[in-house]
């Protein structure tokens, strides 16, 4: 339930910043707070990154009873960076500036399938819908390798 509800507090946040289409501003801790509240969120921490350069940050919550979250804090992040590259990704499709259906061996091959000629079939569009056929974790698997199951 936690991580849900961040990622609804984080998706409130890009969906404000994207919506409008100007100079990003994080809303106030009042708000913040609110929907920290509202959807119990222990902790949360924002940045926004403007002419690659870190404008603004902010840390808010405890990461345990009686403990502030600090500025270096380490958050499990795990599938929430999912969402803001299929965003920022998408973006650039709609633009023009990428393809969907171009093979990615163009660009990086993971080494571990470089010898899998399916590799060089999987697209963003792979990617983004969760079927590049990859298992989910390799280093929980015995191989400890990514490799291609379908």
């Amino acid at each position: 339930m936690k991580k849900t509800a961040f990622i609804l507090v984080f998706l409130f946040i890009l969906q404000e910043a994207f919506s409008q289409y100007q100079k990003v501003n994080i809303p106030a801790d009042s708000t913040l707070r609110r929907l920290m509240q509202e959807y119990k969120v222990p902790a949360l921490a924002i940045g926004v990154i403007e002419n690659s350069q870190v404008s603004q940050t902010k840390v808010l919550g405890e990461l345990k009873k009686g403990t502030p979250a600090p500025p270096n804090a380490i958050f499990q992040v795990a599938s929430l960076t999912k969402p803001v590259t299929e965003m920022a990704t998408l973006r650039l499709v709609s633009k023009g500036l990428w393809d969907l259906d171009e093979p990615l061996f163009h660009y990086w091959t993971d080494p571990q399938v470089a010898d899998d000629p399916r590799h060089q079939r999987l697209t963003t569009r792979h990617v983004i819908s969760h079927q590049t056929g990859f298992v989910n974790w390799r280093w929980l698997h015995k191989s400890r390798q990514a490799d291609l199951r379908f």
